[in-house]
């Protein structure tokens, strides 16, 4: 039976602001971010835009995540995730459509430990791929939407001349652009979601239970998911997409590797 059809954005400008500062007390209600100024910074970035579109930047917002399970090389380590996020999207997107036009995300994992004249690192980045019209293919698998470890932070920390030795800060440890692992899309919501159930899971999962948080989650899930999951199950359930329903993505868009 075929979905009926629907809007991929019924969330107002306004709403969209709100929920981002309603994210904002809930991490300084935990006690997981002290500065939430990125997140009301975003929230009225998001509230200026005008006509069709709308979008945000959340830069640098610190989670305190404390000690992480299996962290190496000491488990003494505090653990901060700074995060970036920037998108952007229109209005009146029609069903089954990408709902976002440009989509970045960082994710950048310091550890310090007593006694440690320099943090650990890690980094992770999930974006959108951007294509032109006569463009031709990337040469390497590259889904639509993608995390892949290391990024732009990693390197440029790796090169930066103003620290000491910075040359052999990462030891043997090898970056490359690739693999890109196929993920669906993350606005901030979600990208702090995903931080705290792999890193907070005690925290991540009291959060659960508040209907504030569940609620907050459940919309951006759907908001930023739906498509993304319809589309791409379409590849083995012919029909479910009515032929009709205007898309900008096929199931191969998603993930190229698909047969």
């Amino acid at each position: 039976m075929a979905i009926a059809a629907k809007s991929a954005h019924d969330l107002s400008r306004e709403e969209i602001a709100n929920d981002l500062r309603t994210l904002a007390l809930i991490l300084n209600q935990e006690a997981l971010c002290l500065d939430t100024s990125p997140l009301q910074s975003a929230a009225a970035e998001c509230q200026s835009h005008s006509g069709n579109l709308w979008g945000y930047r959340l830069v640098n917002l610190r989670i305190a995540l404390g000690s992480v399970e299996g962290a190496f090389p000491t488990k003494r380590h505090s653990i901060v995730c700074g995060l970036n996020c920037s998108l952007k999207s229109s209005f009146k997107v029609p069903s089954y459509c990408d709902p976002y036009k440009t989509l970045s995300v960082d994710f950048m994992f310091e550890g310090t430990s007593p006694g440690l004249s320099k943090p650990f690192r890690q980094a992770w980045h999930l974006d959108r791929h951007i294509t032109s019209t006569g463009s031709n293919p990337p040469k390497n698998l590259h889904p639509l939407y993608h995390f892949n470890f290391g990024g732009k932070h990693m390197t440029q920390f790796a090169n930066d001349k103003r620290v000491k030795c910075s040359c052999h800060t990462f030891g043997d440890l090898l970056l490359l652009e690739q693999p890109r692992f196929l993920h669906p899309p993350l606005d901030a919501i979600l990208a702090v979601d995903l931080i705290l159930s792999n890193c907070s899971g005690d925290k991540w999962k009291r959060l659960r239970t508040s209907s504030q948080y569940i609620d907050l989650i459940r919309r951006w899930q759907k908001k930023s998911w739906e498509s993304f999951s319809v589309v791409l199950a379409s590849h083995w359930n012919a029909g479910k997409i009515p032929d009709w329903t205007p898309t900008d993505m096929t199931p191969v868009d998603i993930y190229p590797a698909l047969a």
